[in-house]
This record gives C-alpha cells, sequence and structure tokens, in this order.
C-alpha cells in the first residue's frame, strides 16, 4: 500500500510538472515571438526601402534596439527563473535582520526607506544570497509601482518566520491580483518589465519549504511570505 501510494504522488507529481513545462513552453514562445517579429519587420523594412527619411530610418533602428534590449533582459530573467525552479536547498542559514540592513543601505540611495519592525527572530533556513533575491524583486517590484516605504513586519508563527511587506506605491488592483504570480504577467511591459519577478520569488521560497501571497490592502501592494526557522 505505502509503495503504490509512493508511486500514485511520483506520477501527480510528474503530471503536474509536464503541464507546467507545456505551460511556460507556450508563454516563453509567445513573448519571444513578439519582439522578434518587431525586429525583423524593421530590419525588412530597412533593407527594402533606401529612400527612408533620416528620421524613419532611426525610428526603426530604435525598435531594433529597443526589442533587442527587451529580448536581453527576458532571457537573463529567464535563466534566473530556471536557476530558482532547479535549486537544491542546502543546510545554510541567514539572518533576515542583517540582510534587511544591508538592503535598506542600498535602497536609501534610491529613495526608498526600507522599515523592518524590531524583532530578535532566529535564523531562516535559506541562504543569504536567495533571501537577498526574494527581497530585491520584492523592493524593485514597489520603487517601480512610485512606493517610497516598505514596511517589513517581521514574526514567527509554528515554526516558520512570517515576513509582512507592504508598501505605499500604486498597488494591485482585484482583477490583477488574481494573475501576478502567472509567468510574464506584467503592467509594466511597455517599460521594461518581463513578469518574471515573483514568479522566480515563489520558486525560491517553495523550494525551501515555504511560500508567498498577496493580501487585499487599501494602499499598496501587501505580501505575507513564509520561510521556515533554521
Amino acid at each position: 500500500e505505502m509503495l503504490s501510494e509512493s508511486f500514485l504522488g511520483m506520477a501527480l507529481t510528474l503530471q503536474e510538472r509536464s503541464e507546467y513545462m507545456r505551460n511556460f513552453a507556450a508563454h516563453v514562445s509567445h513573448e519571444l515571438k513578439t519582439p522578434l517579429t518587431s525586429i525583423r519587420g524593421a530590419a525588412e523594412l530597412l533593407q527594402d526601402h533606401n529612400d527612408l527619411k533620416p528620421e524613419e530610418r532611426q525610428h526603426f533602428l530604435s525598435l531594433i534596439v529597443n526589442d533587442t534590449n527587451r529580448l536581453k533582459r527576458m532571457v537573463t530573467r529567464l535563466l534566473e527563473l530556471a536557476r530558482a525552479d532547479n535549486i537544491t536547498p542546502d543546510n545554510e542559514v541567514s539572518s533576515i535582520d542583517e540582510v534587511l540592513e544591508k538592503l535598506q543601505k542600498q535602497y536609501a540611495t534610491e529613495n526608498l526607506s526600507i522599515v523592518p519592525s524590531s524583532c530578535n527572530l532566529p535564523l531562516a533556513r535559506m541562504s543569504a544570497d536567495n533571501l537577498t533575491t526574494v527581497f530585491i524583486n520584492l523592493f524593485d517590484n514597489a520603487r517601480q509601482h512610485q512606493a517610497t516605504i516598505v514596511n517589513v513586519g517581521l514574526s514567527v508563527q509554528d515554526g516558520f518566520v512570517v515576513i509582512d511587506v507592504q508598501d505605499n506605491g500604486t498597488g494591485i488592483s482585484t482583477a490583477n491580483a488574481a494573475k501576478i504570480f502567472t509567468p510574464f504577467f506584467t503592467t509594466r511591459r511597455e517599460s521594461g518589465g518581463t513578469g518574471l519577478g515573483l514568479d522566480i520569488i515563489m520558486s525560491l521560497l517553495r523550494s525551501h519549504g515555504g511560500n508567498i501571497k498577496v493580501t487585499e490592502n487599501s494602499g499598496g501592494a501587501h505580501f505575507i511570505l513564509t520561510l521556515p526557522c533554521a
């Protein structure tokens, strides 16, 4: 009976993984196809029309450069997501207080105040590098949505560190809240958003036994993160 349950669990896991890969491949194909089509169209126009005015030529060259940069950002984020998806948790632990202290100094130069609650927490079961990646993705999202302050509440519950992150930015609409963890979903596509930041956070947290969820908030974005205590 135990062997049967084990095989059933493994089969379900493989099925879910296979479905995830199919959906992800479809998303990647769509996201890459759009800038590639734009680049090809602009290049063909430049190649076939030698009588273009200088401003027209410059316009198409700018399209090529912008879409090339978009592809570069997307490939970089995809590599980060692949690393997060395939990470193998080790025995590293880190101090959330120390990580936040370093990020406070970093974001102070970018007009974003990180305000953690005062709490003597146990160490979290995640390396400082991975924890820094989680916070940077959250804080960058907040800054890009006009936030100037991010409050970080810290507590311990049932063997987990609970991290309550609230900012004073433009927030997340009710309609978008259900889609923000979908790969490639972004409201900032025109300004360089790839829609992979929250997916990277979720992959890192879940691989370490944690999780993230969005919570309704009257103003700004509000996320609840959990990580096992060391």
